[in-house]
């Protein structure tokens, strides 16, 4: 992923087919600081959720059967969760005294 990193100015270049990937998909690739556990936890927290909760014992038969169950699980187990505080979930309008929405 990156050709080169110069410690001293901490300059990075990304390899060229990773700049390609990125700008495909619309995304800025930016290395994280070393040494920096706050910036890289942040990325790798959410990959191993997914792992964990959407295909963590399944197997799937083919590609298109994974993404098909990633797009269920994310549209009816993921997104389903509230993140807002007890009471303040507009989305639900739930009361102050449930300790989280169901919808």
């Amino acid at each position: 992923m990156v050709d080169h990193h110069n410690a001293a100015t901490r300059e990075v270049v990304f390899n060229a087919r990773l700049v390609a990937f990125a700008h495909y998909w619309g995304f800025r690739p930016v290395a994280c600081a070393p040494y920096r556990a706050r910036t890289k936890g942040k990325d790798e927290r959410g990959v191993g959720y997914v792992k964990r909760n959407a295909i963590a014992g399944r197997t799937f038969a083919s590609w298109a059967a994974l993404e098909a169950h990633l797009a269920w699980w994310m549209r009816e187990i993921a997104d389903q969760r509230c993140m807002a505080p007890p009471g303040n979930c507009r989305r639900c309008a739930s009361p102050p005294t449930r300790p989280a929405c169901s919808r």
